[in-house]
Order: C-alpha cells, then sequence, then structure tokens
C-alpha cells in the first residue's frame, strides 16, 4: 500500500482496521508477546484514517498507548516535513492515545554523541516522559552503534536519577 492510497482516500477504513486487527493477533496468539503499544512506521500517523482505524482496534486488543512523533533533535532538521508538521501529529496522537511527553530517535547516520547530548539538554526542553527509539543490533555497523550508545545512555541516564520504564508504566 503506498501512501497515496491514504492520502486521496482509496483504501476503506475498515481495509485498514482488518490489517491492524490481523497483525496484532498474529504477534499475540504466536508469539504469546503481548502488545504494549503500537508506533508508527512509514509514519501513518499523519493520516486521519490511519488513527481512525488504531482508534477501533486497538481498544479491542486492550492496547491504550502509541508512539509519539520526533520532538526532540540533536540538530534541528529544520529542512525536513516531520520538524514541522510534528507538534500537529502529535497533539492528534495525544487526543486518542495514551503516549509520551516526548521522543527522540537518532538519525541512521547517528548524531555522534547523541547518548551524551541527549541527557545535557536543559530540562524544560525535556520534561516529563521521554521515548528513545534506536535500531539496535550486531549485523550492520549502524546498529552496532545505535546498541552501544543505547546502552551508555540508559545507564547514564540512571546515574543521573532518571527513572528508565517500559510502554506498561507510561
Amino acid at each position: 500500500m503506498s501512501y497515496s492510497c491514504y492520502i486521496f482516500g482509496e483504501v476503506e477504513l475498515s481495509k485498514f482496521v482488518r490489517a491492524n486487527d490481523a497483525a496484532s493477533q498474529i504477534v499475540e496468539g504466536y508469539a504469546g508477546v503481548a502488545v504494549p503499544y503500537v508506533d508508527s512506521h512509514f509514519h501513518l500517523h499523519k493520516f486521519e484514517a490511519s488513527r481512525a482505524a488504531l482508534r477501533r482496534v486497538l481498544p479491542t486488543l486492550g492496547v491504550t498507548r502509541f508512539g509519539n512523533v520526533q520532538s526532540i533533535y540533536i540538530r534541528k532538521a529544520i529542512r525536513t516535513f516531520a520538524f514541522w508538521y510534528g507538534p500537529i501529529w502529535r497533539s492528534r496522537i495525544r487526543r486518542s492515545f495514551t503516549t509520551t511527553d516526548h521522543f527522540y530517535m537518532p538519525p541512521v547516520s547517528c548524531e555522534g554523541n547523541w547518548d551524551t547530548l541527549l541527557l545535557e539538554r536543559p530540562a524544560k526542553e525535556s520534561a516529563g516522559s521521554v521515548e528513545v527509539a534506536v535500531h539496535p543490533g550486531s549485523g550492520d555497523s549502524w546498529r552496532s552503534v545505535q546498541r552501544s550508545a543505547v546502552l551508555r545512555f540508559a545507564e547514564a541516564a540512571k546515574a543521573r536519577g532518571h527513572e528508565l520504564v517500559g510502554w506498561r508504566q507510561i
């Protein structure tokens, strides 16, 4: 399915609802994993049809939490669409779901020592809860870099008195 399908309303809401419902049931049924939250890959949160479908499906699965839109940047990404429209998307997500106050994800190219820089930000810029998302792993060098950085970040955050919680505590 392409973005144009959502932009131009070519996808019926019921089809989107069935697809989301089926995916969640597969995860819970076969893997035995209870889904604590959903995030928005491919930025589907931008589209009202996606949010409407998720508002219908997620409560039936006991899921009320939804990942936020990036609000913290180490380097301001002023040339990106998401930087300017993020506040609108965040407010729409907050109206429908439980979510974090802020969200940060380093770009794949990484931002050097983001783990240190994120903790040095003024408290007012990241007051409340902050979701930090990475793509850790060991197969690709950039995944290894992100895995190492998030482990350093977690240790430094705990050392500074921050509480690390999972989505079930949000």
